[in-house]
């Protein structure tokens, strides 16, 4: 047994507990790391219970109603079969004659679930059908929550718990009340929060800590403010500001540094559930939801007040209308908060899939911005709460009102609109709509001066056809088919007409494909290949039996059909004149090759000058004649069609001449017998007139062409930006009250319509006016605001005393009712709560308020005397001492070692919008090596960066007011094996090792722990780089230092 002193903040100060090791995996690390252990703290599993269950609300929301609606018929104490009860939590616990019904953490070992799932034909319940995707999977994650049941023992699924504080004494209840009026005591404290927490710690027979050490408060400012810890520019700063202003002045730094916004903006994510995918049974990606996360950050960076924070978030799209565009950006941008919430998108049952988004939304505004539990009320009155069904319903029809999706179609998908104002939006349209018509009036005065040069050139065609087959062509092009060697198969008749491909027939062998070419001159000569694939497929190629890539051609070109050919460059070289053989080969399946060819750099002078002679004896152009020279060889793009022979050369000369028929052989995969088609190859063959062409003519047709064509080019060059499309809400156009859904089901109405409108608990001191207009988005926000609703600031003060403190006022940031904490120190909360709204909603000065006081200064040092006092410090006696979440230690590691990319904004998503965000084998398909800030990490529901998991990341499909904070063996493993604590500490030795041993050692620790090293610190220190022989290896020596620093309870802890 040993003492453990209160060292993280959450045990008991000098009580007894077993020492708990972690067996071999200890011993391992110990042995093979020796002296690191030195700086790592033992590895105990503390798991902090979540103060708001999440399992809990669930059992409640979802678990309980489908038990009691489809399964207490036949499994209840009245009726058993198969000896399995689930109407009582023994019962659930039990399991029945076939095994455990339940079995918590392990879904898969779970047999109420593998019979709802419906995949066992011969076990499949409730009998009558399968229960909703959504209810299947709220069972799934039930379980992996740990299937927690709030009742008591012996209590049935019918019964409830306890009678529900009832409108009429919702006044028994501390947050229901008005927020108290009180002044400061006065007690000798020069700051309010001072005077209140030190006259209840002397009434209480308590005495507060001294201040922490300047180092100590300077990094608890860094991380509590910006989530990063002090650089040494930093600690320069902070030591040559003069002692009575140090602090202010740092908080004052602090507060305006755009990291602040950073840092502020991801505790807002925890408890608005932010994720850049939508999770549950359709993992698609939310790739503009990072438009509503930068938006966060800049308002709170921009200091804007709470009060319109709410506003914007909740009804942006119905406030007045401004003429400040970035205002009105920002406004439909902020609406998304209520769109960012996970969906069943493939739910059949569409009204049920509206309910559950309905539902979710009311969940969680409840709990952000009232600490209220309102989703209870869905299926009943709440059973702790003064919140009844009615009002839930009242509330549902607000958001019954407001369009979340943009269809409900399978699968469904989250409305996106431009951020933007409806200026910019009729500008941007406007500019649209003119470059549209300029393009139709270009396009046909081009398409009537094309016309005019094609008939003049048609007329010489003859002669030109005759002169330039006399002239040697180099080009060498070659149908694909017409190989000399192969095991390949030779397809015209699948793959579009007029296309000839060799394909794979024997997918198991090593297929092959040669063909013998003749350079005819020496020089610099281009091998071409035009292929069509859908999926990659790379094929090695060799010429005259040596290996030039081992892979071309591989990139897939988007199908196996026309539409899909594409030539593309695989090799260039100085070739001498001579035979070469080009050979293809591949394992398995190749490509569809139609064509291959050979073309030199350039053409040679003397073709160039009898070129320019026919088209002078012509006169046609001598690039018509050029082009006419390359018709032999000439293939379309990937998107026309049909390919040119010479025997549509010779057809359409026939037709030139008016004759009727023609003896030319016509080959049978030439497709020439649409009209169409030969008109397109006019225009996209030798026919294609260019612009100096078509300047030569100087008529009057050219002149006002040019000049609209630089109309045009004014007119792009003068885009303005596409308004981005970003995740909002905006109202129905069918404003409607809804019915109560008797259990919850949207198939069961009751009763008549409830008028749309808000919570009756704050009635008596917050009447609620009645809806008149639109969905009620903007009533609901401003009743919230009112000056005195008594939930409203009291819950916005306690969650930034806790993002401070570690732990608020009341320890359920979420929970306000009558299952959540009360608050330690009430007349100081709502105090707090009345300077908040006085002050004007600002969270900057608020800050300022809390991080000014000598109660938040203190040491976080032990203390016995009181310890035995108040074990939990709710007193407030010394400083919660506390690890930093997953973000902040990472960003910690990467700004310690200067490898923070501190870049702002933009999103890290790979997946496209609506994509899904992972692979067939389940896992995420995104990266999280980017050195850029934790914030701006992909956020993926069902699949989360391993860093996270590790160190308590909280589900993002939930909202979550207080992250639980574990200690397990992975989080020291993560310190001694992860690539990023090895990249980061290596990066740091490099800057090291250019000092002698003390500077090094002076630096290192400033670094890390924002002080200087103790005398024993250096002497331990300078041992374990021995140990690690840094005379052969000096960086290896000092990162393996590096690494225990980072792995120290003073570096991952806020003291």
């Amino acid at each position: 047994m040993r003492a453990y002193a209160g060292s993280c903040g959450q045990i008991p100060a000098g009580k007894e507990y077993p020492e708990i090791t972690i067996g071999d995996t200890d011993q391992a690390i110990r042995s093979q790391f020796g002296r690191f252990w030195a700086y790592i703290d033992p590895v105990i599993v503390l798991a902090l219970l979540l103060t708001t269950d999440p399992g809990h609300e669930l059992f409640e929301r979802s678990i309980r109603p489908m038990l009691l609606n489809h399964c207490v018929s036949c499994h209840g104490e009245d009726k058993i079969r198969g000896g399995l009860v689930l109407s009582t939590p023994e019962g659930l616990a039990a399991g029945g004659d076939t095994g455990a019904a339940v079995v918590p953490r392990n879904p898969d070992a779970s047999r109420l679930l593998e019979a709802l799932e419906y995949h066992n034909p011969d076990f499949r319940m409730p009998p009558d059908g399968r229960l909703p995707s959504s209810t299947i999977a709220d069972v799934k994650r039930w379980i992996e929550l740990g299937a927690p049941d709030p009742r008591p023992l012996g209590m049935t699924i019918e019964s409830p718990e306890e009678s529900a504080l009832s409108l009429e004494h919702r006044l028994d209840h501390w947050a229901y009340r008005e927020m108290a009026r009180t002044a400061p005591p006065e007690y000798p404290a020069a700051h309010p929060i001072d005077q209140f927490v030190r006259q209840r710690l002397e009434d209480s027979g308590g005495t507060p800590s001294p201040p922490a050490e300047d180092h100590q408060i300077l990094r608890r400012l860094h991380l509590s403010l910006t989530g990063m810890p002090p650089t040494l520019d930093d600690l320069r700063s902070f030591a040559e500001t003069t002692p009575v202003d140090r602090i202010a002045s740092a908080i004052d730094e602090l507060l305006d540094s755009p990291h602040y916004g950073e840092r502020w903006a991801r505790h807002w994510m925890d408890v608005t559930r932010y994720a850049d995918s939508n999770g549950l049974d359709e993992n698609t990606a939310f790739a503009n939801a990072w438009q509503w996360r930068d938006w966060i950050i800049r308002a709170l960076n921009d200091d804007l007040p709470y009060d319109n924070f709410v506003k914007m978030q909740l009804a942006g799209d119905l406030l007045p209308a401004t003429n400040d565009r970035d205002i009105a950006r920002d406004r439909i941008t902020a609406t998304g908060f209520l769109g960012l919430g996970p969906k069943v998108l493939a739910e059949p049952d569409k009204i049920k899939m509206r309910a559950d988004i309905v539902d979710e939304q009311i969940d969680t505004i409840g709990k952000t911005f009232l600490g209220q539990t309102v989703g209870c009320a869905r299926c009943h009155d709440h059973k702790f709460d003064p919140i009844p069904t009615r009002d839930y319903y009242a509330l549902a029809g607000i958001f019954h009102s407001t369009q979340t999706m943009a269809t409900f179609n399978t699968v469904a998908r989250v409305l996106e609109q431009p951020a933007a104002h409806p200026q910019t939006l009729a500008e941007r349209k406007k500019w649209e709509q003119d470059v549209s018509d300029t393009e139709a009036f270009v396009a046909d005065l081009q398409k009537k001066i094309d016309a005019d040069l094609q008939d003049q050139w048609l007329l010489k065609l003859p002669e030109a056809l005759e002169a330039v087959a006399q002239l040697p062509h180099q080009r060498m092009d070659r149908e694909a088919e017409a190989f000399d060697r192969s095991n390949l198969n030779q397809d015209f008749d699948h793959w579009g007409p007029g296309i000839g491909v060799i394909h794979t027939t024997r997918p198991n062998e090593l297929q092959f494909v040669e063909w013998d070419v003749e350079i005819p001159a020496s020089g610099r000569w281009t091998l071409s290949f035009r292929y069509a694939c859908a999926e990659a497929r790379p094929v090695r190629m060799l010429i005259d039996g040596k290996e030039i890539s081992s892979e071309v051609i591989g990139t897939p070109t988007g199908s196996f059909m026309p539409d899909g050919q594409q030539w593309v460059d695989v090799f260039t070289t100085d070739w001498a004149a001579g035979p070469k053989t080009i050979r293809l080969e591949r394992q398995v399946s190749f490509p569809h090759i139609d064509r291959i060819s050979l073309r030199p750099e350039e053409i040679d002078h003397e073709t160039v000058s009898n070129l320019k002679r026919i088209s002078k004896e012509l006169n046609v152009p001598f690039g018509f004649m050029n082009r006419l020279h390359q018709l032999h060889a000439w293939s379309s793009e990937a998107n026309g069609d049909p390919k040119v022979t010479q025997a549509k050369v010779r057809l359409v000369l026939t037709q030139s001449r008016g004759l009727s028929n023609t003896n030319a052989e016509v080959n049978p995969h030439d497709n020439v017998d649409d009209e169409a088609k030969r008109q397109q190859w006019l225009v996209q063959g030798p026919f294609a007139v260019t612009d100096d062409e078509r300047r030569a003519v100087n008529s009057s047709a050219f002149k006002k062409w040019h000049s609209q064509r630089e109309n045009l080019s004014r007119l792009r060059e003068s885009e303005p930006p596409a308004p981005p499309e970003t995740i909002s809400v905006r109202d129905e156009t069918n404003i409607r009250s809804v019915r109560v859904h008797a259990r919850g089901d949207h198939t069961h109405l009751v009763g008549p319509e409830i008028p749309r409108g808000f919570l009756k608990v704050s009635d008596h001191l917050v009447p609620a006016p009645k809806i008149k207009i639109n969905s009620g988005r903007l009533a609901l926000a401003d009743w919230m605001l009112h000056p005195e609703h008594p939930l409203t600031a009291r819950v916005m003060v306690n969650r930034v005393w806790q993002g401070h403190f570690g732990v608020g006022l009341v320890n359920t940031p979420s929970d306000f009712g009558t299952r959540g904490g009360t608050p330690t120190h009430p007349e100081l909360l709502d105090w707090l709560a009345r300077w908040f709204i006085q002050d004007g909603w600002s969270l900057k000065r608020l800050h300022r308020l809390i991080l000014t006081s000598e109660t938040w200064q203190q040491a976080s040092t032990h203390r016995p005397d009181m310890a035995l006092l108040d074990p939990d410090n709710q007193l407030l006696w010394r400083s919660h001492r506390r690890r930093y979440e997953a973000e902040a230690i990472r960003d910690a590691i990467l700004t310690t070692s200067d490898g923070l990319d501190r870049t702002m904004g933009g999103s890290l998503l790979s997946t496209a919008n609506f994509a899904y965000v992972n692979n067939d084998q389940s896992a995420s398909n995104e990266s999280y090596e980017d050195r850029r800030r934790s914030v701006y990490l992909p956020v993926i529901r069902n699949d989360m960066y391993d860093l996270y998991s590790i160190f308590d990341y909280p589900d993002a499909s939930v909202s979550f007011g207080r992250r639980p904070s574990t200690v397990v063996s992975s989080q020291a493993l993560f310190f001694l094996n992860a690539p990023l604590v090895l990249e980061e500490a290596n990066r740091l030795a490099k800057s090291l090792t250019n000092q002698s041993d003390d500077e090094s050692l002076e630096e290192l620790w400033q670094r890390v722990y924002a002080r200087s090293p103790k005398n024993e610190e250096k002497q331990r220190a300078l041992a374990l780089l021995n140990t690690l022989d840094r005379d052969e290896e000096p960086i290896s020596a000092w990162s393996g230092l590096i690494q225990s620093l980072f792995a120290s309870s003073e570096f991952i802890y806020l003291d």
